[in-house]
Parts: C-alpha cells; structure tokens; sequence
C-alpha cells in the first residue's frame, strides 16, 4: 500500500507531496508535565500523622517495636487427643487459624435441634482457656457419608486480642480503644458490643497538597469464624 507524506508549513498549510525516500523532519509535541504539577499524593507515602481529625478513644495502642508478634495460626499451640472425631478436629484447626497464642482444644458437642433435614449440634472449643461455641449443621448423604457447616455463635475475647487487631487496620500511627476488661464476653457474634477500638485512616487531598488522616472507629465484636472483628461504629 502506498503511503502519501506531505510536507507542512509553519501555519500547517500543505506545501506538496515529499519524495519517497526524502528525510522528513518530525516534530512531537508534547504536553507540558513538570514535576511541580504532579499530585503529592502521587509522589509519596503517608508518614505518620502529626494530626488526626476526629475524637480519640480513652487508650492509644502504641505499634509493635518489632515484628515480634505472631500473625493469627501461627502462634497457637493445638491439643488434639486420639479420639477425637472429624468434626472435633476440623472446628480444632479452624479456631486455631484464628488464634495468634495458647493453647486450643476440643470441648464438647451437644445436640440443638433440627433444621428441615439438617441436624443441630453446639460444640465447644477451648481457646486459651475460654470458650468458643460453634454451630455445626450436618445433613446426611447417605451409604453413610455426611457434609457439614459450622458458625460461631458465641465466645470470649481477650483485650490483647482485640488491641492487635485494631493495630492492624492502622494506615500508620497507633490504633486507639475504650479501656477494655481482660476478656470480652460476645454472646451474638457478628453483634456489636459496647466496646470500640479506632485506627488512622489516610486519604489524598491533592488540593490542600497531601494527606489527611481521620479516626475511623468500629465496635468489637466476634466473627463468624472466631477471630476478632469491628463492626459498625462512627466513621465521620
């Protein structure tokens, strides 16, 4: 396919077609980008906060030193006697994943109903000392086979627990909370207790030429597979 290249005057008029072959001389023009039109944002970290918007919580919860601390199922211990039944075991490990330290072992199951063509059980297991109630529904397949769910419903929270996750949702600086008893008993979890833990969150405000930090506040509470959650709360 030939190719047509014409050659241009200073105001864009065409002068005439140019030679095959011939150099042509090309100009880019480029759209103007200096660094000083870049955003902050852009070009940078948030660091630690010298403000935060927003009202503090009673108890500042300082960052690790170090990296010390052992992330959840990591830094328990899991206690399994010989006997113990599958579904012991399964709900054994799946509180340990969501454990960060001590010890872990099976409870009991007791039954709790029916549901249609489900059976309801409530097991216990033993974290650390303190108890965490699963609900397990099973529904029979048949030639002996079973499947299974389970859902935490209750349980006990440690203070320690609850600070480490709310460092963790930090962006940077320190996490703060209500003065929190040694252990926080949930009786619904998922449900809001009166206890509430806060953490720095950064967003860009490129026009005021950085960044902005805010609380960000949540109520504790326990999730539906163990581990410390926060839910709801005042995010203004």
């Amino acid at each position: 396919m030939a190719v047509a290249v014409w050659r241009t005057g200073a105001a864009g008029r065409a002068l005439g077609p140019v030679a095959a072959g011939a150099a042509v001389p090309v100009v880019l023009l480029l759209a103007a980008c200096s660094p000083g039109t870049a955003s902050v944002c852009d070009r940078s970290e948030p660091t630690a906060p010298s403000r935060v918007e927003g009202a503090p919580l009673a108890m500042e919860v300082p960052p690790h030193a170090d990296d010390s601390a052992a992330p959840p199922g990591e830094g328990s211990k899991v206690v399994l006697p010989p006997d113990t039944d599958e579904v012991m075991r399964d709900l054994v490990h799946r509180t340990a994943a969501q454990s960060a330290s001590g010890e872990v072992r099976p409870g009991t199951c007791e039954a709790d109903g029916s549901i249609g063509a489900q059976t309801v059980e409530r097991c216990t297991v033993i974290r650390s000392g303190l108890d965490l109630v699963w609900r397990v529904y099973s529904t029979s397949l048949g030639d002996g086979l079973s499947q299974y769910d389970a859902v935490v419903v209750s349980g006990t929270l440690t203070a320690d627990a609850v600070y480490e996750a709310a460092r963790q949702r930090a962006d940077k600086g320190p996490a703060r909370c209500d003065r929190l008893p040694k252990t926080v008993r949930v009786e619904d979890a998922g449900k809001p207790t009166r206890y509430q833990c806060q953490w720095t969150r950064a967003s860009c405000v490129s026009d005021a030429g950085g960044w902005r930090f805010r609380w960000e506040n949540g109520y504790v509470t326990l999730s539906g597979s163990g581990g410390v959650d926060f839910v709801g709360g005042d995010d203004e």
